[in-house]
């Protein structure tokens, strides 16, 4: 093999490795996540929390999220801590590392989105930009693509899979429908509405 085939397939491989890793990533850790989708999933997990959203007061907050414009910011940091000398001299886990994340939403008129940066310290590593205006969802970082989202529209899934060369498109929706994640949490007794 030459020299420039080599290369080639190096970098190739590089990216395919990129890849998997990202997807690897997104199904098995909570990194690329919503908010809302990682609030629900740990407060079925936590009854302490879960009783809390029983009362009533917490039925209108939600109602007035869902009415209303809003904001988060927040830090998620990791660090480790240990007792144990063998586990805290080691430098294999992450240390120092925290991502800072805004989150702005509007349920009225279906739009949300979110800038997180992944930080060593006071060192900004990578950052990450998501929005979703109705059908429409883009996703972009600075440090791969520069002023420009990555978009996928909802809408006419059939039509795309058909010029994708996809015969049988009975099974496909024409729309993801998006699931109402407070909807999974409503348990009904009689008369009484529990929300969790």
């Amino acid at each position: 093999m030459k020299r420039n085939e080599k290369i080639i397939i190096s970098v190739i491989l590089l990216i395919l490795i990129f890849i998997i890793a990202g997807i690897a990533v997104y199904f098995f850790t909570d990194l690329f996540k919503s908010n809302k989708v990682l609030f629900y999933k740990y407060l079925a997990k936590n009854s302490n929390v879960i009783s809390k959203y029983v009362e009533d007061t917490t039925k209108n907050d939600l109602e007035y999220i869902k009415q209303n414009k809003y904001s988060t910011t927040g830090t998620i940091s990791f660090d480790l801590v240990s007792n144990n000398q063998d586990i805290a001299n080691q430098t294999v886990p992450a240390r120092n590392f925290n991502i800072e994340y805004n989150m702005q939403a509007d349920s009225i008129n279906n739009k949300d989105s979110l800038q997180a940066k992944l930080k060593y310290l006071d060192t900004d590593l990578f950052e990450l930009k998501y929005a979703h205006n109705n059908d429409l969802y883009g996703i972009t970082s600075s440090e791969v693509i520069i002023n420009k989202y990555i978009t996928f529209e909802n809408n006419n899934l059939k039509e795309l899979a058909t010029k994708y060369g996809i015969a049988d498109v009975s099974s496909i929706p024409d729309k993801i429908q998006m699931q109402n994640l407070s909807e999974l949490f409503n348990l009904t007794r009689g008369a009484n509405t529990i929300y969790f």
